[in-house]
């Protein structure tokens, strides 16, 4: 029955604002075949006070054409970090609606169609689903696609996902997990890195089960806001490694 499905909440932190990444997200997620009454889309802008002010109007009047989902915006004060910003959507409270399980969709990334039906599908209350995911350039289509990012690229079947094997290396994307509500939440001490510390504290209390579908897709673009080109790969990765060694 529709009434006993789970309800979704979805997490869009947005510091660097791209109308068309923007569009694109805000597509995807609209398309879903998912009832949308069960999905709650939380956008977080974390952007100094001017580009927040613009950033805001841009995303009302871009809304208005994507109303079947119900949209809750919150702009911060100032440009805070992703951290905080994705803090801020796991606590915000929306009213009557209490979702059971979460997700992550940047602002520069997509999802297929049937993402949120698929993983709520796999979805147990002792478990992370993962799905696979595809990585494009700037046009989400078969000319762009750059190739398979994988938990597991040799999969034919499903597979748990280890632990261990977690701890190693940064190779989920966090908007290929399903997750269920809990009180874990990223580190504001991470400036990178923070989504595989994110996953790591998952790990420690939930089952990992990955699935081959490929239901996500990661923009490998160069903009100046994203953190991969503007913070330390390396003084975080020491961080996080030193975090979880003492834990």
């Amino acid at each position: 029955m529709l009434n006993d499905l789970p309800m979704v909440r979805v997490i869009t932190p947005i510091y660097g604002f791209n109308e068309h990444f923007v569009r694109d997200m805000l597509t995807s997620l609209s398309a879903q075949t998912y009832d949308k009454k069960k999905i709650e889309h939380i956008i977080v802008l974390d952007m100094e006070p001017d580009d927040g002010e613009k950033a805001l109007d841009s995303l009302t009047v871009m809304l208005k054409h994507f109303n079947t989902i119900d949209t809750y915006i919150y702009k911060l004060r100032k440009h805070v970090g992703v951290s905080h910003a994705r803090n801020v959507g796991l606590d915000c409270n929306t009213g009557e609606k209490h979702h059971s399980c979460v997700c992550f969709l940047d602002a520069d990334n997509a999802i297929e169609e049937h993402f949120i039906e698929t993983m709520v599908n796999l979805h147990t209350p002792n478990a992370v689903t993962v799905c696979n995911q595809l990585v494009f350039n700037t046009v989400i289509g078969p000319n762009e696609l750059q190739g398979l990012r994988s938990w597991n690229p040799s999969a034919i079947g499903d597979h748990e996902i280890n632990m261990s094997s977690i701890m190693r290396g940064n190779f989920i994307d966090l908007g290929c997990i399903m997750h269920p509500r809990c009180n874990v939440r990223f580190d504001p001490n991470l400036t990178r890195l923070v989504d595989w510390d994110y996953i790591i504290a998952l790990s420690k209390r939930y089952h990992f089960y990955g699935i081959v579908d490929k239901l996500s897709y990661y923009r490998n673009h160069m903009g100046d806001k994203r953190i991969c080109n503007t913070e330390s790969y390396q003084e975080n990765h020491i961080k996080v490694v030193a975090k979880w060694k003492s834990a």
